[in-house]
């Protein structure tokens, strides 16, 4: 048996899937991060090989793999080349790193013309056209407008006003204190800052809760999150030339499971570009990396 294999390595896990020579995904587990840009060069290739050994057959090879890794094409590609030749020799087979950017895209459409918008952990737009190509933003969790983490921030900031009386309470403090079980902001300060880079953007979570609940405060955060990526999509569609004509918009990201934020996208998009096609990305990313390996290897 031959197998084709697929990595989406981003900020808060990844995620690994094995496919059969159609392509159809035979396994799949979930491991650690490996997002160089948050835990290095060591930790992200320990984490992937880990995961990786949680589907690799007992029968059969891996004969052509495509991993998918945030950060790679912005400051890590020397890393990401070091990888494909670790991964080589650990598992076999053809192996290349490409951006998340790139399966995201890939795993919502077969058109090679087009853009993705990305908002989970972090945010990312990125465009192609023809020859030409564009990436936006995707500069980490110091940045990253409109993104899980960034929206968390504004969710905790304006919390720390709420516990000095400087903002009046709100629905997302409640459901805080009550599914955090949190009953001062001391415990609050004491249950981000021990892991905030998985507490952080759990709060945005809060945020969409609390405004499907009618919550003004969590509408404008989320609000502003989504004006934050229309900017994004704007400078891609703009730099590519794209605003007369029709070409998909691929969503990919936990972000866009807001409705707020959604519609401040499409309506921004739609507003420069009204022939374009928005798809909410409804599969797993992971299967535009197997898309890649198989293309490879054909």
């Amino acid at each position: 048996m031959k197998y084709f294999l697929g990595i989406d390595g981003g900020g808060t896990k990844t995620t690994v899937a094995l496919s059969d020579m159609e392509g159809r995904i035979v396994k799949k587990e979930i491991g650690k991060p490996s997002n160089l840009r948050n835990i290095g060069f060591k930790e992200s290739l320990f984490n992937l090989k880990e995961v990786i050994e949680k589907v690799v057959p007992q029968e059969g090879e891996v004969v052509s793999s495509a991993i998918a890794l945030a950060s790679i094409e912005e400051e890590y590609r020397e890393e990401g080349e070091i990888i494909a030749k670790e991964i080589e020799k650990f598992l076999g087979g053809k192996v290349v790193v490409v951006s998340d950017q790139v399966i995201a895209f890939r795993a919502g459409t077969d058109k090679k013309d087009g853009v993705v918008i990305i908002s989970g952990t972090g945010s990312v737009a990125r465009g192609w056209k023809e020859e030409r190509e564009i990436k936006v933003g995707g500069w980490g969790w110091l940045a990253d407008e409109g993104a899980a983490f960034w929206t968390g921030i504004e969710v905790f900031r304006l919390l720390g006003k709420v516990f000095d009386k400087r903002e009046e309470s709100n629905l997302m403090e409640k459901i805080i204190r009550e599914e955090w079980k949190i009953n001062s902001p001391e415990e609050l300060n004491r249950e981000v800052y021990k892991s905030f880079m998985e507490k952080i953007p759990l709060l945005s979570i809060v945020a969409d809760r609390a405004a499907k609940e009618g919550d003004l405060a969590a509408k404008k955060i989320l609000s502003q999150a989504g004006e934050e990526l229309s900017l994004m999509a704007k400078r891609v569609i703009e730099h590519l030339s794209l605003e007369k004509e029709s070409f998909p918009v691929i969503k990919s990201g936990g972000m866009f499971k807001s409705e707020v934020v959604e519609s401040i996208l499409r309506e921004n998009i739609l507003k420069i570009a009204p022939r374009a096609n928005l798809i909410k990305l409804e599969v797993d990313p992971v299967e535009g990396a197997i898309k890649l390996a198989k293309e490879m290897y054909e």
